[in-house]
């Protein structure tokens, strides 16, 4: 297990797409997820044989689902619905 503290050269990105080999699995738990993010280590997800994500389930938890104020240029992509589908399946 490592824990990544996702500022600087320490980001999660980065992380997974150096690390995740074929046929893998992969358990993550984060208190924020952004469609933006899951759209730019999508190659290295759909690599993996098996993936668990935990998130805050509570009412008024704010994900960030579609990014922070530095993800506009990602959102302007227009790719959030898809995202969104393909991060369901």
């Amino acid at each position: 297990m490592k824990i990544i503290k996702n500022i600087g050269n320490e980001r999660v990105v980065d992380e997974l797409q150096r690390t995740v080999a074929k046929e893998s699995s992969l358990d993550m738990a984060t208190s924020a997820f952004s469609l933006m993010a899951f759209g730019e280590i999508l190659s290295a997800l759909e690599q993996l044989k098996s993936c668990r994500l935990v998130i805050p389930g509570y009412p008024g938890s704010d994900l960030a689902i579609l990014g922070l104020d530095e993800d506009r240029a990602f959102r302007n992509r227009l790719l959030g619905p898809w995202l969104a589908r393909r991060c369901s399946e």
